[in-house]
């Protein structure tokens, strides 16, 4: 009988049938007063003031405040309930721990019942001194407070950063997951709440307008981060040198770069015209009003205009400012905020002719067949006489200028002087920048990536009696690959997992017969360097589909693809000789793949297997395909996993090798059980796949929110 009682009691379990009642509670104390697991009801009414990320959203009466978790009425997802609210009726389990702050944990079902009684609350935070809730910032979690002109700091090695204190050094991580496109300023007022993540206390910003800034370090942060015109005077931090000047009479305009490379756009400042300043000068100390780029707005350039009452530190010099290089298309009206952020930049630009009617000189970029392109014309300024050049293909460099003419394909250009179209080295932040501008094959013009790229695998062609062997090199960042053509000499010194800098080629653009290539020959190669070595080369995560669909985007980058088939069909020639067509499939999806002089395959396929390796567009083989980085990259699954059917829209779970696999939003609570209802697996889906591995149990209950599955695992 006590079995019986247990298999009921588990299964009412499984299946969301609570054995207890809740505990009833009128006020936010008395929930925080159960034990932590505890089943309850809030029957009060409470106002909800902020989300919590993914977690849910914190709301308050007047007797405390706690996390209301749910993933319906989380950032992002369909707002069951939303900041400002007041709520009743919250059905759930009170839990404490686990690096969160106290919280009601709601299901789905439950979430949908909660009364809404009003929706418009105005929240008022209250103004705290950071260094008091250093003090003892649990006793701050979840409560709406204003820090005012608070000092931030990037954390080294991350994208985020912290608050810190100058009198005590406390610091507490700031979180800007409520926040999309906020970047981070170096001292701003923040509106939001103490909360926890695995790292321990955080500060949780309320909402994107929560975030008042007051000073930035680089350019691009500013030009992000502040998207309406406002009264604030704007500090940037770092140093400058000057582009460009343009004298007027009432002011002179100076466009500046980043001196470092952290920030790789430029910007307009207009500076009382006693400021003696010139080209190749260093600036710092600008302070004043900024004036964003708002599309509509007289399309005006975005602008710092000096503060009088703040002093310009000039520093005289002749550094040779960064000249960036992007691809034309990238500008244009269909991707606005390429050129908002490029405008004021010095950039090189190729592949276009100098024309001239009505004694104004436009640099023409026509249409490539077949790419649905239209043809781009810029005007080019500050220049009289440009008539040597009209009608020649050259490179053509100056500062980027949107002002009055943007978006309508009217892009300026400003030169400096004729000198500007004689650059034939132009430098590329990016691979993927260098392969969309490159030139037809043939010309004589050397590009140059200016950031590390990593060497994910090297391979020579050719060899053997009276052949000579030619090496190569695949190299990628965080954009797109690229092969390097190194001739009959190997990159000495230089191995796989090197990130490497200095990297010039002549650009070998094949217009999609095979991939693109970056000539590098003696000579070019005498400028790399390895900056550091024994890199992990982390591979993208693709299917044949996305490969297929968008070629570019992973030619010759490292990824991994998973629950590959190997295939064969036995064909028949017209001499009845007997010959084999080798490929994988992926969900239907075909690719072939290349055998050796003996028609052999150079590596051991399986049945069923994972991939690890460079997605090869005709070099190293003879077809676009995956070419598996070693034999060691190629992981034997034994059979084809096993996949749940009837299970809700946007979730999918499969089980192969004892382990499960679950596909789910995030924030999803997954919990996997023996059939004697023993917990084997329980935790909120951190990412889109959940995995569970080692299961020994041939049956298993699989429970996803609020829906139940019972599966077979694949052994």
């Amino acid at each position: 009988m006590k079995r019986v009682c247990f298999v009921i009691f588990a299964l009412s379990f499984l299946f969301g049938v609570s054995a207890f009642a809740q505990t009833k509670c009128e006020t936010i104390a008395e929930v925080k007063a159960l034990a932590s697991g505890t089943e309850c009801l809030y029957e009060g009414t409470a106002v909800t003031t902020y989300y919590d990320g993914y977690n849910g959203i914190v709301m308050q009466d007047e007797t405390g405040v706690i996390l209301l978790k749910n993933s319906l009425c989380s950032y992002g997802k369909t707002d069951i309930v939303a900041p400002g609210m007041e709520v009743s009726n919250i059905k759930g389990k009170f839990v404490t721990g686990n690096n969160m702050i106290a919280r009601i944990e709601v299901t789905n079902t439950n979430a949908k019942k909660i009364d809404v009684y009003d929706e418009d609350i105005a929240i008022t935070p209250t103004s705290v001194a950071f260094d008091e809730i250093m003090k003892n910032p649990t006793a701050y979690e979840g409560v709406p407070v204003k820090l005012s002109n608070v000092n931030i700091r990037p954390i080294v090695g991350t994208t985020s950063g912290e608050i810190y204190s100058l009198t005590t050094d406390k610091a507490l991580k700031l979180s800007f997951s409520n926040a999309p496109g906020t970047q981070l300023p170096l001292r701003a007022d923040l509106i939001g709440f103490v909360s926890a993540d695995y790292s321990g206390n955080i500060f949780q910003v309320a909402n994107d307008k929560s975030v008042t800034a007051y000073a930035y370090e680089t350019i691009n942060n500013l030009k992000i981060g502040i998207t309406e015109k406002t009264n604030i005077e704007y500090e940037l931090t770092d140093s400058f040198v000057v582009t460009n000047i343009i004298n007027t009479a009432s002011n002179k305009v100076v466009y500046i770069q980043e001196e470092t490379s952290r920030s790789n756009c430029g910007l307009r400042v207009i500076l009382p015209t006693a400021v003696n300043v010139k080209i190749g000068d260093i600036i710092t100390g600008l302070c004043g009003k900024f004036e964003p780029y708002v599309k509509g707005d007289n399309q005006k350039s975005a602008t710092l205009t000096q503060s009088a009452s703040k002093t310009i530190t000039v520093i005289p010099s002749a550094v040779q400012p960064r000249i960036l290089s992007n691809y034309i298309y990238t500008l244009t009206e269909n991707n606005m905020q390429n050129a908002y952020l490029y405008d004021a930049t010095l950039m090189s630009l190729s592949g276009g002719v100098i024309t001239k009617s009505n004694n104004a000189y436009t640099y023409v970029i026509e249409n490539e067949n077949g790419q649905g392109r239209t043809s781009i014309a810029i005007k080019v300024a500050n220049v009289d006489d440009l008539s040597a050049y009209v009608g020649k293909a050259c490179p053509i460099q100056g500062v980027l200028d949107i002002a009055a003419t943007y978006p309508e394909n009217k892009l300026t250009l400003i030169l400096r002087s004729t000198s500007d179209f004689l650059e034939s080295n132009v430098q590329f932040e990016t691979i993927a920048d260098l392969i969309a501008a490159g030139e037809p094959a043939g010309t004589s013009v050397t590009y140059e990536l200016v950031n590390p790229v990593l060497v994910t695998y090297k391979f020579t062609k050719g060899g053997g009696d009276n052949a000579v062997t030619s090496y190569y090199a695949i190299v990628q960042d965080a954009t797109e690959g690229i092969v390097l053509s190194l001739g009959t000499t190997d990159l000495n010194n230089v191995v796989v997992g090197d990130s490497i800098v200095g990297l010039k080629g002549v650009y070998n653009n094949m217009r999609g017969m095979t991939t693109d290539i970056l000539d590098v020959d003696d000579v070019l190669r005498e400028t790399i360097r390895v900056k550091n070595s024994s890199n992990e080369i982390i591979p993208l995560e693709v299917t044949f589909a996305e490969m297929l669909a968008n070629k570019s985007l992973f030619s010759n980058r490292v990824v991994v693809v998973e629950n590959v088939k190997n295939n064969t069909i036995k064909k028949t020639n017209s001499d009845n000789s007997i010959w084999y067509d080798y490929y994988f499939t992926q969900d239907g999806v075909r690719l072939d793949y290349t055998l050796d002089t003996e028609g052999k395959p150079y590596f051991t396929f399986y049945n069923c297997m994972t991939i690890t390796g460079v997605v090869d567009d005709r070099v190293i083989g003879g077809y676009y395909s995956v070419w598996p980085l070693s034999q060691n990259h190629i992981v034997n699954l034994g059979g084809d996993p096993t996949y749940m059917e009837d299970v809700k829209s946007n979730v999918s779970i499969f089980s192969n090798n004892k382990t499960i696999f679950i596909e789910s939003e995030v924030g999803a609570e997954i919990s996997v059980y023996s059939l004697l209802g023993q917990c084997l697996y329980s935790a909120k889906s951190v990412e889109d796949l959940t995995i569970v591995g080692d299961i020994q149990d041939e049956f298993v209950i699989v429970r996803v929110d609020d829906s139940v599955y019972k599966m077979t695992i694949v052994k």
